[in-house]
C-alpha cells in the first residue's frame, strides 16, 4: 500500500549491507527518483545509485553496437534493489533478468513495487512482475506516512475507487 515504507526499507537495507562490507547497487526507474534516494542516503563508498538503464548499460536501439553484452560491472555488487519496480517497462526487465541471471556469484535481489502505482509509460510491466512471483514476498501493510484517520481512509479508497465528490 502507499505510505507502507517500501523505499525506507530499501534505504535501511543499503545502509546496513553497506556497513557490514557488501557493495550495493540501488536502482530506480527515473533520474528523479535516482536524485531523491541520493538525498537520503549518506555517501558511502559501497553504495551506488542509478536509473536502471544506466546499471544494465540499456541503450536505445539506433545506438547499439551489439545486441547484447551483459554488464561486467555488474560483478562487483553483493545486493541489488530496486525501487518502483511496477515503473520498469518489458524489454529494460528481460535485459535485466538476463544480466542478473548471468552473474558467477550469488547475489541478492530485492524489489520494490505497487502494481497499483504508476505503470511504464510505454506499457508493459508484466515480465518483472512475472518474475517476482518466483521470489520470497513480503507485503507491507501499515501506513507510517500519515496518522490522519480521514486521509488513510482517502488514500485507501482512491486505490481502489473513483472517489465521489464529497
Amino acid at each position: 500500500d502507499p505510505g507502507t515504507g517500501k523505499s525506507e526499507v530499501l534505504v535501511h537495507a543499503a545502509m546496513r549491507a553497506a556497513k557490514d562490507g557488501l557493495k550495493v547497487i540501488l536502482m530506480c526507474p527515473t533520474g528523479t527518483l535516482v536524485h531523491a534516494y541520493r538525498e537520503r542516503l549518506p555517501a558511502h563508498p559501497n553504495i551506488v545509485i542509478e536509473t536502471i538503464h544506466s546499471a544494465i548499460v540499456y541503450v536505445r536501439v539506433g545506438d547499439e553496437v551489439v545486441k547484447y553484452a551483459p554488464p561486467t560491472r555488474l560483478r562487483r555488487f553483493d545486493l541489488f534493489l530496486i525501487d518502483e519496480a511496477s515503473q520498469i517497462e518489458d524489454p529494460v526487465a528481460i535485459r535485466l533478468r538476463m544480466a542478473l541471471s548471468e552473474l558467477p556469484h550469488h547475489h541478492t535481489l530485492v524489489v520494490a513495487a505497487d502494481y497499483r502505482q504508476l505503470q511504464p509509460i510505454a506499457g508493459g510491466g508484466a515480465v518483472l512482475k512475472w518474475c517476482m512471483k518466483e521470489m520470497d514476498q513480503f507485503y507491507l501493510t501499515e501506513v507510517h506516512r500519515t496518522n490522519d484517520p480521514q486521509l488513510l481512509s482517502f488514500l485507501q479508497t482512491i486505490r481502489k475507487d473513483q472517489p465521489s465528490r464529497s
